[in-house]
């Protein structure tokens, strides 16, 4: 694999508009972003936050195995993308949603360059066309609304959340305790299904600010 952490900026900062990136190879393009992330130093890392039995040191040799799991999800990541799409999709069909147009993206700490810790794993947020057809959660409805929508939503997200952890655990991407038990997930919705007009508008509203010039990726869409 291609060592990219030392070379200078491509034309990948060039291709977010408006908050968003929608490269051809989106492998390649968060490769990219990756092979430019450094690697946490843990000089100043809160002791609360040191894991019982871990020290910095151990911390830090967890590093190089944890470059090449996120590096393995990144050359599969339209794969996976397309594998958890077709999961939503079938699970709001199940359920009489009709989402539309379904859509996932890469946000958060691998888009914005964050440096890579030990925990370090990739978050994803789902958008679809028709916003009270997703899963997102409901709120301001009241107690016994006659749609009962709210509920109906929520136990499909459930559903989702079960049939996307075999998904998962298919591409590696579930992580394994020191016991070899099933622990976190390597790859964390962030967002269930918001519309994907008014997150890219709220996302091209973020891209102004200082911290904000990276957003998001899209990885997938069906």
């Amino acid at each position: 694999m291609e060592d990219l952490t030392n070379k200078s900026k491509d034309a990948t900062e060039k291709q977010f508009h408006e908050g968003v990136a929608e490269p051809n190879d989106p492998s390649g393009f968060l490769l990219k972003i990756l092979g430019r992330t450094k690697d946490d130093p843990y000089h100043s890392y809160p002791e609360d936050q040191i894991p019982e039995g871990e020290t910095l040191d151990t911390l830090r040799a967890k590093l190089p195995a944890r470059r090449e799991l996120m590096q393995s999800a990144f050359v599969r990541i339209q794969e996976v993308a397309s594998d958890m799409i077709r999961t939503y999709k079938e699970i709001c069909k199940n359920n009489g949603f009709e989402p539309g147009i379904v859509r996932l993206y890469v946000v958060g700490g691998r888009v914005r360059h964050k440096p890579l810790s030990h925990g370090s794993d990739i978050d994803v947020v789902f958008t679809v066309e028709n916003q009270d057809q997703g899963l997102q959660p409901v709120y301001g409805l009241k107690k016994g609304d006659p749609s009962d929508l709210a509920k109906r939503k929520s136990d499909a997200r459930k559903q989702f959340v079960e049939k996307l952890y075999p998904v998962l655990e298919k591409h590696g991407l579930i992580e394994k305790n020191a016991n070899g038990d099933s622990g976190g997930w390597f790859v964390e919705p962030k967002g269930y299904g918001f519309s994907d007009a008014v997150t890219r508008a709220e996302w091209a509203e973020g891209s102004k600010l200082p911290d904000g010039r990276r957003i998001a990726v899209l990885v997938g869409k069906s």
